[in-house]
C-alpha cells in the first residue's frame, strides 16, 4: 500500500490515524475541486455537458464498488439522506416497529424517532449494553410487529463489524425490511449490498470514501424503491413535466436531494472514489488490519482494546481503553506532540 502515499498531499511530519473521523482528499480530487472552482469563478467557462453527467459517473463508480447498478443509487448530502428517507417513506405506521442497533452514532436514531414521532410506528433497540450483537440476539429480540431493522454495519463506538450476511439473511426470513448506516464501512469494509440483502444503504462520503464534507450516498434496492417516494423531487428527478402531469424517473435518480449532485461535490468525489476502486476495498481492510496487529502488540501495560478481534468483526477502527480519562487525555497530548492524530473520546 506505500505505493498510494503519493497520491496524496504533504501531511507535514503527521501520522494520521484519523479516516473515521474525516478522510484526507487524495490530490487528484483536490485537482477536481480547484478546476470546479476555476470554471465557477468564469461561468464562460462552465461546460454544461460535464456539469451535469458528474453525478451519473458518481453513481457508476459507487455502484460498483458495492456491487450494486447505478440505477440504485441516490444522491444527498450525508447519512442521514437515505436514513430518513427509509424512514420516512417506507411502509410504516401505527402498530409496526422498527428494531435499531445498541447504541448507534445519532444520525440514525435521529432519523427514526422524528419519524416515528409523526407516522406512528415505535422504535425500539438492541440491549445497550451489548454492543457486540450477533444475528441470534437480532432474532431473539423480534416481535410480531416488527417491520424494519436498522443497524450500523460498521460501529462508531467500538468499530464492531456486524454480520449483515447472517442479518441479511434473518430479514430475507422474516420479510424484514433491511436498512444499513454504511458511514464507517463504505470504502473500509467490503460490501456487496444486493447480496447481503440490504433494502437502504446509507453513508455520507467524507470519512472512507475521502471526499469533501456534505455528499450523502444511498443504495436503494428495487423493492423499497417501490415502497418510498422522494419529499423534495427536482427537476434532476423528472423525464418530462406537462402540467399537471409529473413524470418521475424510474431509477434511484427520482430521490436525489435537489442540487447535491453538484460539481463541488461531484467532480472531487468521482476522483476519491478512483482511488478507493484502485486500491481495492478488500486491500484497504486487509491493510488496516495488519496496522491494528502491529498496534496490539505493541501496547503498553495498562491499555486495553476495546474493540473486537475476531476477523469477521474487525473493522479499520482500534478502540483502545486506558484505566482513567486523566490517563486517556495525556497519552493524547503525548501523541498530538509527536504528531500522531485520532481521536480522543472520553468515556461512552
Amino acid at each position: 500500500m506505500h505505493e498510494y502515499r503519493a497520491l496524496f498531499a504533504d501531511f507535514d511530519g503527521w501520522a494520521y490515524l484519523n479516516a473515521a473521523r474525516q478522510g484526507p482528499l487524495p490530490t487528484s480530487a483536490l485537482r477536481a475541486l480547484r478546476e470546479a472552482e476555476r470554471q465557477f469563478a468564469n461561468p464562460a467557462h462552465l461546460d454544461e455537458e460535464t456539469r451535469f453527467t458528474g453525478a451519473d459517473i458518481v453513481r457508476e463508480k459507487f455502484a460498483r464498488l458495492i456491487g450494486a447498478s447505478a440505477a440504485s443509487i441516490a444522491i444527498g448530502t450525508g447519512t442521514g439522506f437515505g436514513l430518513g428517507l427509509a424512514a420516512s417513506t417506507l411502509s410504516l405506521g401505527s402498530g409496526d416497529e422498527v428494531l435499531i442497533g445498541p447504541n448507534e452514532y445519532v444520525s440514525l436514531p435521529t432519523a427514526v424517532l422524528s419519524a416515528a414521532k409523526h407516522r406512528g410506528f415505535t422504535v425500539r433497540r438492541l440491549d445497550p449494553h451489548n454492543p457486540f450483537f450477533t444475528a441470534d440476539d437480532v432474532e431473539s429480540a423480534l416481535k410480531p410487529s416488527t417491520r424494519t431493522l436498522m443497524v450500523s454495519a460498521v460501529s462508531y463506538e467500538h468499530g464492531y463489524r456486524a454480520d449483515l450476511e447472517a442479518l441479511g439473511e434473518l430479514c430475507r426470513t422474516r420479510g424484514l425490511t433491511f436498512v444499513v448506516d454504511a458511514c464507517q464501512a463504505a470504502g473500509s469494509v467490503p460490501l456487496n449490498a444486493p447480496e447481503l440483502g440490504i433494502d437502504v444503504l446509507a453513508t455520507g462520503a467524507y470519512k472512507w470514501l475521502l471526499a469533501p464534507y456534505g455528499i450523502g450516498l444511498a443504495y436503494l434496492s428495487e423493492r423499497a424503491r417501490q415502497e418510498m417516494h422522494s419529499a423534495t423531487p427536482s427537476y434532476h428527478s423528472l423525464l418530462d413535466f406537462e402540467w399537471p402531469r409529473l413524470n418521475l424517473r424510474a431509477d434511484a435518480s427520482a430521490f436525489d436531494v435537489p442540487q447535491a449532485a453538484a460539481p463541488f461535490h461531484m467532480w472531487p468525489l468521482a476522483a476519491s472514489l478512483d482511488v478507493v476502486a484502485n486500491a481495492t476495498v478488500g486491500r484497504i481492510h486487509e491493510h488496516a488490519n495488519q496496522l491494528g496487529d502491529q498496534l496490539v502488540e505493541r501496547l503498553p501495560p495498562g491499555i486495553a482494546v476495546a474493540s473486537s478481534l475476531e476477523p469477521r468483526h474487525r473493522s479499520a477502527i482500534m478502540v483502545l481503553e486506558l484505566p482513567s480519562e486523566e490517563a486517556a487525555a495525556h497519552v493524547n497530548a503525548a501523541l498530538r506532540g509527536a504528531k500522531i492524530q485520532l481521536t480522543h473520546r472520553g468515556r461512552q
